[in-house]
């Protein structure tokens, strides 16, 4: 490892503590002002703990079809009422397929930490390792110039040909008379019939479309999540839509999904043509992708492009790794702080809480966590592979809707090197009323406040004067990550030199 980077503020010798950890300027100073072997070898960090991100995901052809083999054995099992079948097929169908690359990742982490404990052998990589960083977050909004890996690209522009790469992120908002508060984004996530069915016209496929056209491409490659079939209420949509716009479309769906009615890929496919938009609502464990869906790593990014670029258009809630205390209402009905794991989806990380004080805020998570060591085998299995620092969030109170009932808003964007784009917005809104009453602690029942359609909420269109305050605050969030994303990583071809 280069002296240049060991002559840091705090040494790299010791753990950090965990404030620490998410603000590389503390311990090793500004990226720009490091030397250039120092800044060349925390790059080459990322770089090669993305490629081992991602090794293993692709091994061969017998890899995909023993895959595809135990999702088709899952669907049969539960079709026949076989339920508890049905699960262990669908979980060891979901460790062949994923389980040699999350070892070949833990088996680099051991090499890293096996190289920490020998000075002589001793890396950057092993180093940043030892002190417990994650390299994953020197890529938000600290290094410069990281490459994309060519097969997982999210945000890159050839100007030359005119061919683009981007993502369509989800994005939670719960509008206030203050405006909408930014709660998270996502990639992967799913698009269900249930959604399409509330429109005679998707807006979503419209606005994608003509978004397409004012580019000026002839192709758009739509590549969908990993872990549903395409939706065939929007497929029918983009195609029609499509073809009326003289566009060439072409869907892609994940290589494991057995019997996909559209071609597959695991990674994104190259370009063959010029003039092509190809974006994406599919996540790899990458570090772009890791800020693009990370929700410490969201937060951070965000808040870090508010400070250089105001905009009362973002509004973003209180989040650190710490407690951050908002008002306690002893008699009120509401939380007052939400405790995230930052890589779990559908509220399966989220823990709310009524404290009074961050120490009443810290003993409800430990006991919280106890519980949470003894749940299902899924659940434990999914701890062993996930980021599992969370962070704490203040609790927006939301609009309370007739009978008590909380929602919030899902808003889509599509965000590339050229511009972004709002595609739609629809309300999610509780099954279950707020309380009268709320005791302090641990939220028993976390339905209420807990609105997705995992927790059996129901979807609604927005109204018209809603949509025009969230398109105002989705496209704010857009902005935010653009210019992060925008900050870390080479974004177009001429970067590559």
């Amino acid at each position: 490892m280069s002296s240049n980077l060991i002559k840091t503020k705090i040494p790299l010798t010791q753990k950090l503590k965990l404030t620490d950890r998410f603000e590389p300027e503390k311990y090793l100073g500004a990226f720009d002002s490091l030397p250039l072997d120092a800044q060349n070898a925390i790059v080459r960090a990322i770089v090669t703990n993305d490629r081992m991100s991602m090794a293993g995901h692709e091994i061969g052809f017998w890899h995909i079809e023993m895959a595809r083999l135990f999702a088709k054995l899952k669907y049969r099992l539960r079709k026949n009422g076989l339920n508890r079948a049905s699960k262990l097929a669908g979980l060891t169908g979901l460790i062949f397929q994923s389980g040699i690359a999350h070892i070949i990742h833990k088996m680099y982490k051991l090499l890293l930490h096996m190289k920490g404990m020998l000075y002589f052998r001793q890396t950057s990589a092993s180093l940043l390792y030892k002190s417990d960083i994650e390299t994953r977050d020197l890529a938000v909004c600290y290094a410069r110039n990281i490459p994309q890996s060519e097969a997982y690209r999210g945000f890159w522009h050839d100007q030359l040909r005119n061919n683009t790469y981007g993502v369509i992120l989800g994005i939670d908002l719960i509008p206030t008379p203050d405006g909408c508060w930014y709660i998270e984004s996502n990639l992967n996530f799913g698009m269900s019939n249930t959604r399409s069915a509330l429109y005679d016209r998707d807006p979503f496929v419209q606005n994608l479309v003509k978004f397409t056209v004012e580019q000026g491409y002839n192709n758009l490659v739509f590549i969908n999540n990993t872990s549903s079939y395409m939706n065939k209420i929007m497929a029918e949509q983009l195609e029609e839509e499509a073809l009326a716009n003289k566009i060439k479309l072409t869907i892609v769906e994940d290589a494991y999904l057995p019997d996909a009615k559209y071609p597959q890929n695991f990674g994104v496919p190259a370009i063959d043509s010029d003039n092509t938009l190809v974006v994406r609502t599919k996540f790899y464990r990458t570090s772009l992708d890791y800020l693009l869906q990370n929700k410490r790593a969201c937060s951070r990014a965000l808040e870090i492009y508010k400070r250089h670029f105001p905009d009362e258009e973002l509004l973003l809630p209180a989040t650190a790794t710490e407690p951050v205390m908002s008002d306690f209402h002893h008699d009120g009905p509401f939380p007052n702080l939400v405790y995230k794991l930052p890589e779990r989806d559908e509220g399966k990380g989220l823990i709310f809480l009524k404290a009074a004080s961050p120490e009443h805020a810290y003993a409800i998570i430990a006991k919280a966590n106890s519980l949470n060591s003894k749940g299902r085998f899924i659940d434990r299995l999914y701890s062993l592979i996930e980021d599992r620092k969370g962070i704490f969030q203040s609790f927006v109170e939301g609009p309370l809707l007739e009978d008590r009932r909380l929602y919030k808003v899902r808003a889509h964007v599509v965000i590339t090197p050229v511009g972004a784009e709002f595609l739609s917005s629809h309300r999610v809104i509780s099954k279950y009323p707020v309380p009268e009453y709320l005791p302090a602690g641990i939220v028993q029942d976390k339905r209420p406040y807990l609105v997705n359609l995992a927790s059996s909420s129901v979807y609604d269109i927005s109204p018209p004067e809603e949509e025009q305050l969230i398109k105002r605050s989705a496209l704010a969030v857009a902005k935010g990550l653009a210019w992060a994303v925008t900050y870390g990583f080479q974004t177009n071809a001429s970067a590559t030199g």
